[in-house]
């Protein structure tokens, strides 16, 4: 029998994933005309009736807490992500002005 998973586009994956108990935070990259740039869906997870999981983007009172710790968090892992990505380009565009072909 084989896998028919190969043939399925693959689905894009958040960058990141914060969580504390049921409430998620996924972290997108985007990309923009000024570059890239990153976006946070929060949501909670719950079974519906039938065992499916499901998500939503409404919250019940104890889990606002949680939820706005994850707003924090996220607004910090956003900012890492962020510079995580400005080092990089920095490297690579000092390694290209290092190169031996550019002196030529």
């Amino acid at each position: 029998m084989t896998d028919n998973n190969d043939t399925q586009p693959k689905r894009p994956r958040p960058e990141d994933t914060l969580d504390d108990g049921n409430i998620k935070a996924a972290i997108w990259k985007n990309k923009g005309e000024n570059g890239s740039f990153y976006a946070t869906n929060i949501y909670r997870v719950f079974t519906d009736k039938d065992g499916k999981s499901r998500e939503t983007y409404s919250f019940v009172g104890t889990d606002l807490l949680k939820a706005a710790e994850l707003a924090r968090g996220a607004y910090e892992r956003t900012n890492e992500l962020k510079r995580a990505e400005f080092k990089a380009q920095r490297q690579g565009q000092q390694r290209a002005d290092r190169s031996p072909d550019k002196n030529r």
